[in-house]
């Protein structure tokens, strides 16, 4: 038996010489997706395989949803300014109205209330206009390009692994059938030999299976070929989709730390311009603040002189009596 094995080795054996010498299968790895790619890279090597690309993906997935995540908090801080302001805004409007004619420097303070009012809701208002121009607005524009790439990078990795493991079952099914095959022309071989007196009866089973067993070799060898094929550019997609994600990464945290910066400088900003603003008010509401209330009330004077006269008025008898008898 073991004569007749070598003879199957040497029978595929030559089948992988006559493969090599007359190659005529396009080997080359061609059609790859242009995927974003880094020319430095720190995750390629730890990340470029299925499972650990799956966990990478995972990872960038949920940092990019918590980029969202913050530009939703910042889109609510910027509607509450705009809120803010337009509130502060019919209010001094309503201040204004009520105090334009007052006289007393008491009353003429909630004027100067009325125009604080107004400075600051201008505050928050530039406030949330700096907010949806310089975080906003640029963090959602990268979360959206972001998110594009993440979904192109996972689909065309996800299809090359499923072209992979498709390659391979089909491989190993035509592996089980070539064994099966070798079974059958092993029973056969050991059924001619025992019986050596009538060779010819299993003579046409046995070049029937050879036939096949040559074919299945081919085809066999011809499918390992792909596999490799398969498998190189299947690695060559996890490598740059790791590239992609880890591209990604770096531009996320470069866009948040900038727009951090952005937001550090206008509250830097925004307590000073509030203390200016409440500074430059401070001398006209001492000014009611220490005002004398009898000072104001002395200078209040009637329209018309304080005059009283008195009119006598003699009515007509006849009217008397006519009330009378009534």
């Amino acid at each position: 038996m073991n004569s007749r094995m070598s003879k199957l080795r040497r029978s595929i054996s030559r089948s992988v010489f006559q493969l090599n010498s007359s190659l005529s299968r396009q080997n080359s790895l061609n059609g790859l997706v242009d995927l974003p790619t880094m020319t430095n890279t720190t995750l390629v090597d730890k990340f470029a395989t299925p499972t650990n690309f799956r966990q990478l993906r995972d990872l960038i997935r949920n940092n990019n949803e918590l980029l969202a995540e913050v530009v939703a908090a910042f889109e609510e801080k910027a509607a509450l300014d705009f809120h803010y302001s337009k509130t502060l805004k019919k209010i001094s409007i309503r201040l204004h109205k009520l105090t334009q004619s007052v006289e007393s420097g008491i009353d003429k303070g909630w004027t100067n209330v009325a125009e604080q009012f107004d400075i600051h809701a201008t505050i928050h208002s530039n406030l949330g206009s700096a907010l949806t121009e310089d975080i906003i607005q640029p963090l959602r524009s990268i979360h959206t390009s972001q998110q594009k790439t993440i979904r192109a990078a996972d689909n065309f990795v996800e299809r090359e692994i499923r072209k992979l493991k498709d390659k391979k079952d089909e491989t190993q099914k035509m592996k089980r059938s070539l064994y099966v095959l070798s079974k059958e022309l092993e029973k056969t071989e050991n059924a001619a030999e025992r019986e050596k007196m009538a060779p010819e009866k299993y003579a046409l089973r046995r070049k029937k299976y050879k036939e096949q067993m040559v074919r299945s070799e081919d085809d066999y060898v011809w499918q390992t070929v792909d596999l490799e094929k398969q498998r190189r550019m299947t690695e060559n997609v996890l490598r740059k989709g790791v590239e992609s994600m880890e591209s990604v990464e770096r531009q996320r945290l470069a866009h948040c730390q900038t727009a951090l910066g952005r937001y550090k400088r206008k509250i830097e900003n925004l307590g000073p311009n509030l203390r200016q603003m409440f500074e430059r008010h401070s001398n006209n509401l001492e000014l009611a603040v220490d005002s004398v209330p009898e000072d104001y009330i002395q200078t209040i004077q009637p329209s018309t002189s304080a005059v009283n006269h008195i009119t006598l008025i003699d009515l007509h008898v006849s009217l008397f009596f006519y009330i009378r008898d009534f």
